[in-house]
């Protein structure tokens, strides 16, 4: 399979992230709508044998997701600074003990300093870069590594009134808030499939960029426009000992080694699964967050990386939920 870049330009807010697993099943909607179901159960059932498609999460223009690695001792730190700066005193301790934590914050990397690094990434190493010779630089070189005009993206509760669904009208002095998500900066999704579907998936993207996406969509929310799709090469390591997850990720079988955050998640169904009788909620699963990061030979390659979780839903059968890794390989420094 090859590797592919979109590139989408937000046009509102969000109410749903872009997180691989929503992005994946918003996908196979439009596959429904514009092929019909039979086409989408042939896809999905291509998963039991190899992937025939995988894709990223939502991840700001021309970065990557932090990798998630092992921290570094108080000890260790101080021997980082003396051989940098030649004194442990305690305010030059604390400059740099404010500098690590600004580091950790970071929720992506660029990619060129990701490319830089991807042979023998560690925290230590970033630090170590962002240090150099000059506690008065330190600042300075931070910020040329890590340079961005704006936050990714900035969350805040929007209140709303609430609906007497008798009268059809607003209740007097009843609000309610809704988490919006607003992105600052253009979006790449990353894409993993055969040559021969890319005018395929192009097609279903350009319909999802039409449709809108998430939550509240009809209401003008998840609106995007499509900025680019094109081939990429993402930067792979020469040795690697770890692979990264560029989207949200359940391992079918063992569980893997490595470094990793955890999220849990309570899916929804979509289209016209929620206007039916139905439940609307799949059941809870917990994912392996983007960035974190995995030993390779934890997980035999016949596992690829993650499964398509059935059993989500408790009356559904058909329903799924997409938790394959993105993988990109990196060595870590450890």
């Amino acid at each position: 399979m090859k590797c592919y870049k979109v590139t989408i330009r937000p046009r509102s807010s969000f109410i749903t992230p872009l997180d691989s697993d929503t992005l994946f099943g918003s996908l196979c909607w439009i596959i429904r709508w514009k092929h019909g179901e039979e086409k989408l159960e042939d896809f999905l059932n291509q998963y039991s044998n190899e992937p025939p498609f995988l894709i990223s999460s939502g991840i700001q223009a021309n970065c990557l997701p932090f990798p998630v690695t092992k921290g570094i001792s108080r000890s260790r730190l101080r021997e980082i600074i003396k051989d940098a700066y030649g004194n442990t005193n305690p305010k030059t301790m604390n400059k740099v003990i404010r500098q690590i934590k600004k580091i950790k914050k970071e929720k992506f990397i660029p990619i060129d300093v990701f490319k830089d690094h991807n042979n023998s990434f560690s925290l230590e190493n970033l630090l170590k870069t962002i240090l150099g010779n000059d506690l008065n630089s330190m600042e300075n070189n931070y910020k040329k590594m890590f340079y961005h005009k704006k936050p990714f993206f900035t969350v805040k509760d929007r209140y709303h009134n609430m609906i007497n669904r008798i009268s059809n009208s607003a209740t007097d002095g009843e609000l309610y808030t809704q988490r919006e998500i607003t992105y600052h900066d253009d979006i790449d999704i990353y894409l993993k499939l055969p040559k021969d579907d890319l005018f395929f998936w192009q097609n279903v993207f350009e319909a999802l960029s039409y449709e809108g996406y998430g939550s509240k969509k009809s209401s003008g929310k998840g609106q995007f426009s499509i900025i680019d799709f094109k081939r990429v090469t993402l930067p792979k390591a020469d040795d690697p000992s770890h692979f990264m997850t560029l989207s949200s990720f359940i391992p079918s079988e063992k569980i893997p080694g490595g470094y990793y955050k955890i999220k849990t998640k309570r899916g929804k169904l979509g289209s016209s699964y929620s206007k039916k009788k139905y439940s609307p909620w799949k059941e809870p699963v917990i994912f392996y967050e983007e960035g974190s990061t995995f030993k390779i030979d934890s997980i035999p390659e016949s596992n690829n990386y993650g499964c398509l979780v059935k059993n989500i839903h408790h009356s559904l059968d058909k329903v799924v939920q997409y938790a394959y890794a993105f993988d990109l390989e990196v060595n870590l420094d450890e």
